[in-house]
């Protein structure tokens, strides 16, 4: 079966795909830190997106719905990976040991990170890279996330403050720099 859409909504998703999907890219692998399911949710996004049809003239802002929808599918996955880690037992990773490569201090540096970033519930996640890595405002992140903008500060907060229990913001020196630095006045950037 064939489906069919109209001219404007197909150049519409076109124009999005060209313009918007390495940044979608990052933000989906960001989101899940894996490349293979990142771009997964960028197409069930871009899929999500060509299913409204011609209801997406409606859409203000096509790039925060692409995202919105990443974020949905995002927290989907989460759901289902939470029960199936209860459901099966938890297999362990191979020995990293022969993986590793002359600057291992970056290496748990990033690990760490990545540990400290899988702890956190989907939205306080959401949240972070949408402020930290895209530098978007509480307003932008409560237009992805589908909340108010102070649920949105809420997310980054408990976020942060989880974030800081499990990953030493003071031994990363490059972090530091940018953590909790707000910069109200940028624009979203995808």
């Amino acid at each position: 079966m064939r489906i069919r859409m109209e001219d404007d909504v197909c150049r519409a998703l076109d124009e999005l795909r060209s313009a918007s999907e390495p940044g979608l890219l990052r933000y989906a692998y960001l989101l899940c830190g894996n490349i293979d399911d990142a771009q997964d949710l960028v197409q069930e996004a871009f899929l999500s997106l060509a299913k409204r049809g011609s209801s997406l003239s409606a859409v203000e802002h096509l790039d925060r719905y692409a995202m919105r929808a990443i974020h949905n599918h995002y927290v989907t996955q989460y759901r289902r990976a939470e029960m199936m880690r209860r459901l099966v037992p938890r297999l362990q990773h191979p020995d990293r040991e022969a993986q590793q490569q002359d600057n291992q201090e970056a290496i748990a540096s990033r690990d760490q990170l990545w540990r400290a970033l899988r702890r956190l519930k989907p939205n306080q996640r959401c949240a972070l890279v949408l402020r930290y890595y895209l530098d978007w405002t509480d307003a932008a992140i409560a237009d992805v996330l589908v909340c108010s903008p102070s649920t949105a500060r809420s997310h980054l907060a408990r976020g942060l403050a989880e974030m800081r229990t499990h990953w030493d913001f003071d031994s990363h020196a490059p972090s530091t720099q940018t953590m909790g630095k707000k910069d109200t006045n940028r624009e979203p950037r995808i």
